[in-house]
């Protein structure tokens, strides 16, 4: 039997993140940098003080919950399924479940079968579902409606998928990363429209999930691998640059999620030392 899951929303009586603040709309908040401009947030709590309600969610992950719109959203998966819930921030209430078939694949003792993180521009949801054998892309509404799905073929990694769409101007953009192979997708955020697909060089599967920063009068997504580190036009995929990493010994897998600051982009890479 799988194990059970429980969500924790914990607040102060005179703030509230998850009902009044800003939201956590992707996988480390806002374009990924980890920060929030929120204030009063409560640092520490006990079961006594603070606890609003506590939601049980049957099967078990490693997704990082969002917030959007007052709705909390989060991967969970079983043997058998993998499930997007929707929860309501304000009364712990799940307001929908939506489930694919899945199936036990080979992985990391450390992984899940729900490791990604799903992100939302307020409009949809979007999720990248790994049933076992293949990865697969979803748009929900609100409201659960599956609004576009599409299958983007074998995964393949001993240590099991964790990816996490990013969505920005419109678009869906996720870097599938995997043994041998490795690509980044572009997608119309409202249709699922395929809009562009640029191969990267391939090492081991890696997880590290991109962001868009601001260039010159445009942006351009970062993406981080085992190979290095890319700026690609959010238009058309085209490279605008790239950096190679130096390894002293083994490449391995990327994990860190880049960032950047003050004109500069913070990255990590690991080679087993």
């Amino acid at each position: 039997m799988a194990r059970r899951l429980a969500l924790l929303i914990t607040l102060l009586a005179v703030t509230s993140f998850a009902t009044a603040g800003n939201d956590w709309p992707r996988f480390r908040g806002p374009n990924g940098t980890g920060t929030s401009t929120d204030k009063d947030v409560p640092l520490k709590w006990t079961a006594a003080d603070g606890v609003l309600w506590k939601t049980p969610l049957t099967g078990s992950g490693n997704s990082s919950p969002i917030v959007s719109n007052g709705r909390i959203f989060l991967q969970s998966a079983s043997p058998a399924e993998r499930s997007l819930v929707c929860i309501d921030a304000a009364t712990g209430k799940v307001l929908w479940t939506r489930g694919l078939p899945g199936q036990r694949a080979r992985m990391h003792p450390k992984n899940t079968l729900a490791s990604g993180t799903p992100a939302s521009d307020g409009e949809r949801v979007y999720v990248a579902s790994w049933d076992g054998k293949d990865l697969i892309l979803l748009a929900y509404s609100k409201g659960g409606d599956l609004v576009w799905r599409r299958d983007l073929g074998a995964f393949a990694s001993q240590h099991g998928a964790a990816h996490s769409p990013v969505v920005e101007g419109g678009r869906v953009f996720l870097a599938d990363d995997q043994d041998g192979s490795a690509v980044v997708l572009g997608f119309d955020a409202a249709s699922g429209r395929p809009l562009w697909r640029t191969e990267r060089k391939a090492f081991r599967a890696c997880y590290s999930t991109p962001f868009v920063r601001p260039a010159g009068t445009g942006a351009e997504l970062v993406v981080a691998s085992t190979a290095g580190v890319s700026a690609y036009d959010p238009e058309s995929g085209a490279v605008n640059w790239h950096c190679d990493w130096a390894f002293p010994k083994k490449p391995l897998r990327t994990v860190a999620s880049p960032v950047a600051g003050a004109g500069l982009i913070f990255a990590n890479a690991g080679d087993g030392t």
